[in-house]
């Protein structure tokens, strides 16, 4: 027993786990963890929460002034970890489906999900540049009249 090599899978969990772990690179944290102390939350992480506004759009960055598809596209060049689900009818499905099948025939591939972003994004630039004349607060406001 004792001349058989170790199995090449042992310890694996412990190796997954320090990587799923967050990185410490500030000398006082290592300075925490090597005295067995829990090292402190960097202050970078600790921000106060703001209330949304709702009847006050928030101004727009100096990116967006320039060109407003460049704010646009550096948002997509972010990979999107939360799951935010949409119910949508047959049609509107139908229609998704359209479009990407005729951005295909252009050439240009793309996903249903990455679409959704796109329109999303868009939605909210527009609320926060546009306010209380949004289409998204327009679109509200005759669906609850």
């Amino acid at each position: 027993m004792s001349d058989q090599p170790g199995s090449p899978f042992s310890g694996l969990d412990k190796a997954l786990l320090r990587s799923t772990q967050q990185h410490e690179t500030a000398p006082a944290a290592r300075a925490h963890r090597d005295n067995g102390q829990d090292a402190p939350a960097p202050q970078s992480v600790k921000r106060a929460k703001s209330s949304p506004a709702v009847s006050r759009p928030r101004p727009a960055t100096a990116a967006a002034l320039v060109d407003p598809l460049d704010a646009l596209q550096q948002n997509l060049k972010t990979i999107g970890k939360e799951i935010y689900y949409v119910r949508i009818t047959p049609e509107e499905k139908a229609r998704i489906e359209d479009v990407l099948h005729a951005l295909k025939r252009r050439g240009m591939r793309t996903s249903a999900n990455e679409l959704g972003r796109i329109a999303l994004n868009q939605l909210l630039a527009d609320y926060e540049a546009q306010g209380e004349e949004s289409i998204l607060i327009r679109v509200l406001s005759r669906m609850r009249a």
